[in-house]
């Protein structure tokens, strides 16, 4: 094509200010995208990733933290076959040095078969100690204390406080970090709950030898079912619905238990991906401007070309592969300072939802479709540009 003799004919002179706005869209449309997927993966994953873990969950509550569900059902998961191991926990959200946090009651024996932690300061705690608390690194840091020091937590729920010493500091790199581990009668009595409910269960199956339908049906076996669940024949369902004489229980992976909640409030992985790519819609129309008016400021060197026999798509062609190095550079240099600007909103630690804090991280997905919206904007403004 002759459009490729072209190549070496400058005849195009980019504004400053051209480049200045793809790097602003770029920045605004990279850094909205990254926090609302750092704010999904936070609270999807608040629970870890693990796959051979189900959670049991009071399936009519409106949050994470508001559902009960009885202990006992305690005995019926440790009789089945293929558990390897479970925790019984109880979520408290809990008010200190007036910081909102969130008190995990746990046994610690059973968390620890299920979770990973590594102890930073101090140690963990004997049975019979006194009320202790194991404090994650970033709940810590954020409250400004170290093991040894005596903490007042007020139950939000119950209007209930207790005093725990802090026995240890502790790294998990999940949302566990921004939490306060405590005994389970702890728990229970900022909860403002008996002995006889809990939060939530997590179990550990062995994948080889019961899956979560098998798990789903020796548990409904035991405590007798009133109806069914929302199964699909072609594949496993992400969480499943059995109304007991007890309760009605959900149980999903630990995944599926935190999409649940999340979903029901209308936020999907499609809808946070669209709210991303709003940004995009609404400042596309710069671009184009932009564009359009750099190809206006070159009628006359266009007409020359023009005149000279070249076709309408042989300039437009051209003028496009003479402004894509700088759509690139542009849209990296965009994303390059909105992740900047990120990781400096997480280190000032103005990231957060609720107590929690959103831990962000380089999507190449994100900026590959920053640079491919640039250039589908220049296309565009290129194609409706008077070309002399």
């Amino acid at each position: 094509m002759r459009v490729f003799r072209l190549l070496g004919f400058r005849y195009l002179r980019v504004r400053a200010a051209i480049i200045v706005v793809v790097v602003s869209v770029s920045m605004l449309s990279t850094t909205t995208a990254t926090i609302l997927n750092g704010f999904y993966k936070c609270y999807t994953g608040y629970l870890g990733e693990a796959a051979d873990i189900v959670a049991l969950y009071d399936s009519g509550s409106s949050t994470p933290f508001t559902g009960l569900i009885p202990s006992r059902l305690a005995d019926y998961i440790s009789s089945i076959d293929g558990v390897l191991a479970f925790s019984m926990e109880v979520l408290a959200p809990c008010m200190i040095y007036d910081k909102p946090m969130i008190a995990r009651g746990v046994y610690m024996d059973d968390f620890l078969k299920l979770t990973s932690i590594d102890i930073i300061y101090g140690s963990i705690p004997s049975l019979d100690s006194y009320p202790y608390a194991l404090a994650g690194f970033r709940a810590a840091s954020r409250l400004g204390i170290r093991p040894g020091v005596k903490l007042l937590v007020l139950g939000v729920l119950s209007d209930r406080y207790c005093e725990v010493r802090v026995e240890a500091v502790y790294r998990s790199d999940t949302a566990l970090d921004d939490e306060l581990i405590v005994p389970i009668d702890v728990g229970r009595w900022l909860r403002g709950i008996g002995y006889d409910y809990a939060t939530l269960f997590r179990v550990r199956i062995d994948g080889s030898r019961l899956s979560l339908e098998g798990f789903t049906d020796r548990l409904a076996s035991m405590i007798g079912v009133v109806d069914g669940s929302d199964r699909s024949e072609s594949k496993p369902p992400r969480y499943t619905y059995i109304s007991t004489s007890i309760g009605s229980i959900g149980i999903s992976t630990i995944r599926g238990f935190m999409e649940r909640y999340i979903e029901s409030y209308g936020l999907t992985w499609w809808t946070i991906t669209l709210l991303s790519l709003s940004t995009i819609i609404f400042s596309s129309l710069t671009v184009i401007v932009a564009f359009k008016i750099l190809v206006e400021e070159h009628r006359f060197e266009l007409s020359i070309l023009r005149s000279l026999g070249l076709s309408m798509l042989d300039v437009r062609i051209d003028v496009f592969l003479k402004i894509m190095p700088y759509i690139v550079l542009s849209s990296l240099i965009g994303s390059i300072l909105a992740l900047a600007l990120v990781e400096l909103m997480e280190y000032y630690d103005t990231l957060r939802i609720l107590s929690y804090t959103v831990s962000v991280s380089f999507d190449p997905i994100i900026l590959l479709a920053s640079i491919v919206s640039n250039m589908i904007l220049a296309m565009i403004s290129i194609a409706w540009g008077r070309m002399g």
